[in-house]
């Protein structure tokens, strides 16, 4: 009587062994996590959180569904960082941009762990690994870049306004024309290129 490939093969046995545990521990970590949170909840006034949810009304769906959109650029550009037959597709990736972001917003994983998922799930879809690890670090650094200049144009931002807001607070007019002079030679500082010392 002829054995299967997996009964004849025992590396082929051992590997599904140890994926059958991986399924398996990952389903007990997932419990563990739900009661860690209801315990979270009753021990922090389960009354206070249910009020502060009730309070926020329509408002936390708003902004989580708001939260959707930056998450789908994301995924349009990280998809295109693939090349292929087997490129994942736009949903695909969404869902991957959403695993990787719950992982390393809510698991202490160093803010890590959320890529090595990411590589896993590329791999089961049949990315090449260094397509895989290449479409990662590429979209890390975008993203760090996107952050930065955002950051900068903000900062910019409310630094004019802040500037604004002294010109137009009640003062005698040798502050009001001190601080239209300063306003304009920020300005002007702003939109003067910059020039190489070289």
């Amino acid at each position: 009587m002829t054995r299967s490939f997996s009964e004849s093969n025992p590396v082929h046995s051992a590997r599904a062994g140890g994926l059958r545990m991986i399924k398996h521990l990952g389903r007990v970590a997932a419990l563990a996590g739900l009661v860690a949170s209801l315990w979270l909840v009753w021990r922090d006034n389960p009354a206070a959180v249910l009020g502060a949810l009730r309070a926020a009304s329509a408002g936390l769906v708003v902004a989580a569904l708001a939260h959707v959109l930056p998450m789908l650029a994301n995924a349009c550009d990280w998809r295109s960082l693939i090349r292929g037959a087997n490129r994942p597709r736009v949903l695909d990736m969404l869902h991957l941009v959403w695993v990787r972001e719950s992982v390393n917003s809510l698991l202490p994983v160093a803010r890590i762990g959320g890529e090595v998922v990411s590589f896993r799930m590329l791999r089961r879809w049949g990315v090449r690994p260094s397509t895989a690890v290449a479409s990662i670090i590429a979209d890390m650094q975008l993203t760090v870049i996107s952050q930065l200049l955002f950051t900068w144009s903000a900062s910019a931002f409310c630094s004019r306004m802040r500037i604004r807001t002294r010109c137009a607070s009640p003062g005698s007019s040798r502050g009001a024309s001190s601080c239209s002079r300063r306003f304009s030679s920020y300005s002007r500082s702003c939109s003067t290129p910059v020039r190489s010392s070289a």
